[in-house]
């Protein structure tokens, strides 16, 4: 997707589908108005059954727009942290429907636990642009981590998903994924 703003100023989040992928673009406008009223519509269709939660795990990227002409690393927006921290409270399943990728889940976990994303430049011999999690307090990215393996297991459970379904090997691997984001970013390790 190019780098210039998705939405109209006035949309509300949207889920979009481009060069083969599901992207959910949290609108501007929803951000600084506190609403997730489109963003629940969207998630809560996923988490309706078992067969809706396998159509989209792994399969989400998360996109914030309307920032694009900001120089600021999103992780110190105040209002991007603030609407991510409550889509966090209000589904903490969420982290299983994020394409699943370090990048992926360290903008998630930054924004939704209160972090700051350090970006480093490539050189000459390493080109890759990397970004490095900090946090002041740790207890609100445990608790992020602690609230997604809780309330995964409880929804599956609820949807009397089996522990060798793909969506139970989607939801564990997701929990593995967020645990070695956690650990590269030199946090200590959370309990799962």
């Amino acid at each position: 997707m190019s780098h210039s703003n998705v939405l109209p100023p006035e949309a509300p989040t949207s889920l979009l589908m481009a060069e083969g992928k599901s992207f959910l673009i949290l609108s501007r406008h929803d951000i600084e108005h506190g609403t997730h009223q489109a963003v629940t519509s969207i998630i809560t269709r996923w988490l309706e059954s078992e067969r809706a939660i396998e159509n989209m795990a792994g399969k989400v990227n998360l996109v914030v727009d309307g920032y694009n002409e900001d120089d600021r690393d999103l992780s110190v927006i105040p209002e991007v942290g603030i609407f991510v921290e409550g889509l966090a409270r209000l589904f903490p399943e969420f982290p299983i429907f994020l394409e699943q990728s370090l990048e992926e889940i360290f903008l998630y976990l930054t924004l939704s636990a209160g972090g700051m994303r350090l970006s480093t430049q490539g050189g000459k011999t390493d080109p890759v642009q990397r970004y490095e999690m900090h946090w002041h307090d740790t207890s609100n990215m445990k608790e992020v981590c602690q609230s997604y393996n809780d309330s995964i297991i409880s929804r599956l459970v609820c949807l009397g998903v089996g522990s060798g379904s793909p969506v139970a090997i989607a939801a564990t691997t997701t929990s593995k994924l967020m645990l070695e984001a956690v650990t590269m970013g030199q946090i200590p390790k959370f309990n799962s």
